[in-house]
């Protein structure tokens, strides 16, 4: 068993790993390395994967050129980052950040409005920060989940892109890009999602994931499981299977499939 522990902030987490044996007593812990300081490690999820390492994920205030959707050339965002972890020695195998391969703006949000709703927080007293300064950065990705794909490389979710990325697990490059502002794959109105979460391949070669589709929870429109088929020939994804709640339900945030 492993369990998250450490301080959580507007959804995301810095802190560490604990794995359980089967006397639930913690034998060793995983965390942040390399580039990163340790107890970096976010709580969104992690995986464990056949060759006795674990995927992590890490939001780190990095300072970047936010020009591009209205901001300064000295913004601050939270870059998303993924680590391959040995879990025996500690030692990092595998390192990737958004900010080198998906530029800010592919981000959902408009920068501009979300900047001028914290400033109206600010004067109401409810927060003390500008967006896109080291204390508030701008989270242009919102990483939630990485996974093995059935080729052994990895699949990426971020939710404020509403994207899933397929990465050279050597390289690290983006091989392909399903949904969001750069996809490369041609989806129907019904494939299409947002918000999501949890992006796995299945072993039945299809692409799962929840699709939370609704960013608010008073909104008029309902979450659902989502199985997609994907042609990676023809660049086309396809519904196999849409999961509903017998009445409409959004999930504004989190859970998965």
């Amino acid at each position: 068993l492993t369990y998250f522990k450490g301080p959580g902030a507007e959804g995301w987490g810095y802190g560490a790993i604990f794995l359980m044996n089967d006397n639930y007593q913690v034998f060793t812990t995983v965390t942040t390395g390399g580039s990163l300081s340790p107890h970096e490690t976010d709580f969104h999820d992690t995986v464990i994967t056949d060759d006795d390492t674990m995927l992590i994920m890490a939001y780190v205030t990095t300072q970047t050129d936010l020009t591009d959707v209205g901001g300064s050339v000295d913004g601050w965002v939270h870059d998303a980052v993924v680590q391959e972890i040995d879990i025996e020695t500690g030692e990092v195998l595998f390192e990737w950040s958004a900010l080198d391969h998906v530029p800010v703006t592919e981000g959902v949000y408009n920068f501009e409005e979300e900047y001028d709703a914290q400033q109206d927080r600010i004067e109401a007293g409810e927060e003390d920060a500008e967006l896109a300064t080291r204390e508030k950065p701008f989270d242009y990705f919102h990483i939630n989940s990485v996974t093995v794909d059935d080729d052994d490389n990895l699949l990426v979710s971020a939710r404020r892109t509403h994207a899933v990325y397929k990465l050279d697990r050597e390289t690290g490059d983006i091989l392909w890009t399903l949904g969001g502002r750069a996809s490369d794959f041609d989806l129907p109105d019904e494939a299409v999602f947002t918000w999501q979460h949890s992006a796995a391949r299945d072993s039945d070669g299809t692409l799962v994931l929840f699709d939370n589709h609704a960013r608010n929870a008073d909104d008029d429109q309902s979450s659902r499981g989502l199985r997609l088929e994907l042609d990676e020939q023809a660049m086309t994804a396809s519904v196999v299977t849409e999961y509903l709640p017998p009445e409409d339900r959004p999930a504004g945030s989190m859970a998965n499939t």
